[in-house]
């Protein structure tokens, strides 16, 4: 199965439970979105809303439907080539494609995840400083000017 069938068979079965949203990198060739949304390295859009969906088709090439952008429709076409990332919008179930990501999401989440990532465990000291004693010292004890 070629990468492009794979996306698109993953694709089918996410919006067979419902709405898809779609994570991608709108500066890939063939991207058609509202200018104003190609400049970053990351867009999501939502594919298959009942409220919103109109004319929905994916193909081998990509997906197409007629998304609302500020209560205005525009065509939107997008080749799966841009997609790295798509999940059901109301589950659990998701597919990720590594070799699709850009670089620069990836630098991105390396950064957060260096910050979320957990202290280094404190290191114990096995021998550790012998603890100071206490004892009763008697007036009559031989030991007392020691």
């Amino acid at each position: 199965m070629t990468r492009n069938a794979d996306k698109f068979t993953a694709f089918s079965r996410l919006l067979a439970e419902g709405p898809v949203q779609v994570h991608l990198d709108p500066r890939v060739e063939g991207v058609h979105v509202p200018e104003e949304l190609r400049s970053p390295f990351r867009l999501v859009l939502d594919f298959g809303l009942s409220r919103g969906a109109r004319n929905l088709r994916p193909d081998v090439w990509g997906l197409h439907e007629t998304l609302l952008f500020a209560m205005r429709p525009v065509a939107v076409a997008v080749p799966w080539e841009a997609i790295f990332w798509m999940r059901q919008l109301d589950g659990p179930a998701f597919v990720a494609y590594p070799y699709s990501v850009p670089r620069e999401v990836a630098e991105a989440e390396a950064r957060a995840a260096e910050r979320l990532a957990p202290l280094p465990p404190q290191p114990t000291n096995p021998d550790p400083a012998p603890r100071p004693r206490l004892r009763l010292v008697r007036p009559d004890d031989p030991e007392e000017g020691r």
